[in-house]
């Protein structure tokens, strides 16, 4: 569907910015890419670092799958990947390009490591859904 993974990473910021957009949020964007989060939201209690990630990865039984651990990037080496929890953000938007689903997560309500699973009844993050 995409060139490459940065493009792929572009319409999930597109959809993040136009879901806080929406919502009245102010927005600002860093310069760089070497930063944990991808936006930052000026919500009604104050300012918020988001990480979007975006992906079309699904099972068979409708599970969504996002990977978000840090494997590469800006990290130098063979350093093992960087989990959500080493992260530094304070919610992760997600969307996927396959279903159009989305989802907003407060990092303290994360338990994963490194993979965030949507989309059955009994995913423990489905309060935190946007559209279904």
């Amino acid at each position: 569907m995409f060139k490459n993974s940065k493009k792929q990473g572009d319409a999930g910021l597109g959809q993040a910015i136009a879901y806080f957009t929406m919502l009245g949020y102010d927005i600002a964007l860093p310069l760089t890419d070497s930063a944990d989060w991808d936006l930052i939201v000026e919500m009604d209690d104050g300012l918020k670092r988001v990480q979007v990630k975006t992906s079309s990865q699904i099972t068979e039984t409708g599970i969504m799958m996002f990977n978000c651990d840090v494997k590469g990037g800006n990290r130098t080496g063979t350093k093992p990947p960087k989990t959500i929890q080493q992260q530094q953000w304070d919610f992760i938007f997600l969307h996927h390009l396959v279903t159009g689903k989305q989802a907003l997560i407060p990092k303290a309500a994360i338990t994963a490591k490194g993979q965030i699973n949507l989309g059955s009844n009994q995913c423990k993050y489905k309060d935190f859904m946007i559209n279904g």
